[in-house]
């Protein structure tokens, strides 16, 4: 309760129309509550709070993603923003979903098909608007099993993808590259929580749009053809587009955030004349070439070396191979891979399937998976080098995917306790069709120019069977 007093504290214009009820969600910048309007309380909205320590370009990029692409094929959508000098309040509609790790497993051949296409869907959409959204995962894609909602959020981590070059646009690049494009696809303001001030009493009056239909459609004939200029998406609102907001959001003590107003503090470059090496004496250089190879020290022009950089953003598990190698060509196909993961947690009943530490147990883990060879081979794509003590034969996913999916299943089998538990853990399903593992291989792909794009996996004759 004390974390919902402060919220009414720094946003007093919620308590009057909003009864936030518990705080169902926390991450590292955020913390996400429930509540439902006192007009409508059949209406229930998500309040994502971002603590002042999240980046500001992070948090409009977030804000600005949602506004431009959200509120269909299954991408979440917004229906107010809110600000108070660095704190910010995001108001979305809330997806009555039910955990993935304690339902998946008991999910029909159906109900997987539709689970997974509708990721796809979701994801098809993020990518034609040209954006990557870096964290897909069971927990940011919401799934309501009874009225059939899905819902991807969540995009802290987005980055804006350029397709004619293959590069990744921080927020400060995307605006001073787009500085001058005025937005084509202003919200509906329908689309927004619409508060207005009386000037007589000051008194605030709310009014609440529908709820915004994220259902999955089943056909993919149905999917809308979004062209690229309809979903261009510009990190910088323009003049108009914030007039047209500041109408619809509250009045007078929260705007639309706007980076200029933040003091973020710019990152200090290393000097590369204050590294020192841990040379052995008597050590020289040779035409300034380096010497250290397989020696127990480092010299100085390796250590005066620049980092390799490149975005590394996701959860552990769910990275792509071309992000642990850092590689600097990384386009949609990220978050593809990623839900190949999903796929492949669903059925091989593991969740989560990889657990590792860092990039290296990952790629390690990887190793184990798909062979010593074929990691090499990316490893040199992606402009890195991979040495293996042991010659790892790739797995056959399929036989992988059953031999652990009848594990798990007997496990649970063995634990019910009575009559009913044992009755509704006879019907999990054990084994898959053909197709699904065929869509497995396309998604789990390593070369990203091979593997298969969202649009195209929606075509799999997976769902089509």
């Amino acid at each position: 309760m004390d974390d919902i007093q402060e919220l009414f504290s720094l946003f007093p214009e919620i308590k009057e129309h909003i009864l936030v009820t518990k705080k169902i969600g926390q991450g590292t910048f955020s913390y996400v509550y429930l509540g439902e309007f006192y007009q409508n309380k059949e209406e229930k909205v998500a309040l994502k709070y971002i603590i002042p320590t999240s980046s500001p370009s992070r948090t409009k990029q977030e804000i600005d993603c949602l506004l431009n692409i959200g509120g269909r094929d299954n991408v979440i959508g917004v229906l107010s923003v809110l600000r108070n000098k660095s704190h910010v309040l995001i108001i979305m509609p809330y997806v009555d979903h039910e955990s993935f790790h304690g339902s998946f497993i008991y999910w029909t051949i159906d109900e997987v098909k539709e689970y997974i296409k509708g990721l796809l869907i979701a994801l098809n959409r993020v990518h034609q608007c040209g954006i990557i959204h870096r964290d897909v995962k069971p927990s940011n894609f919401l799934y309501d099993s009874k009225k059939k909602i899905y819902a991807l959020v969540d995009f802290g981590l987005a980055q804006t993808y350029d397709s004619s070059s293959e590069n990744i646009f921080t927020y400060e690049k995307l605006n001073k590259n787009r500085s001058n494009h005025q937005s084509e696809n202003t919200p509906d303001k329908k689309n927004l929580i619409s508060i207005s001030s009386k000037k007589s009493t000051g008194q605030l009056i709310l009014t609440t749009p529908k709820t915004q239909n994220t259902q999955n459609k089943s056909d993919i004939s149905s999917l809308p053809n979004v062209p690229n200029k309809d979903c261009k998406t510009q990190m910088s609102i323009s003049q108009s587009f914030d007039r047209n907001l500041n109408e619809q959001l509250i009045k007078p003590t929260s705007t639309i955030i706007n980076v200029k107003n933040f003091d973020s503090p710019k990152p200090s470059t290393p000097n590369l004349q204050k590294f020192h090496s841990f040379s052995k004496p008597g050590f020289t250089f040779s035409d300034n070439k380096c010497n250290c190879f397989n020696m127990p020290f480092v010299c100085e022009i390796c250590t005066a070396r620049p980092n390799k950089w490149a975005a590394r953003a996701g959860t552990a598990g769910f990275r792509a191979p071309e992000v642990l190698f850092r590689s600097n060509h990384q386009t949609p196909a990220v978050d593809v891979w990623s839900a190949g993961i999903v796929l492949l947690s669903i059925l091989s009943g593991r969740y989560p399937f990889f657990k590792a530490v860092d990039d290296y147990m990952a790629i390690m883990q990887l190793t184990s998976l798909f062979g010593g060879e074929s990691i090499r081979k990316s490893s040199i794509k992606y402009g890195e080098s991979f040495l293996c003590s042991f010659d790892k034969q790739p797995d056959d996913l399929k036989e992988i995917c059953k031999s652990l999916r009848r594990n798990s299943v007997q496990t649970i089998k063995s634990k019910a306790s009575n009559e009913t538990e044992r009755e509704a853990n006879s019907n999990i399903i054990v084994d898959f069709p053909d197709g699904a593992y065929d869509l497995l291989k396309k998604l789990l792909e390593l070369d990203y120019e091979k593997r298969i794009s969202a649009e195209n996996a929606l075509k799999h004759q997976f769902f089509e069977t």
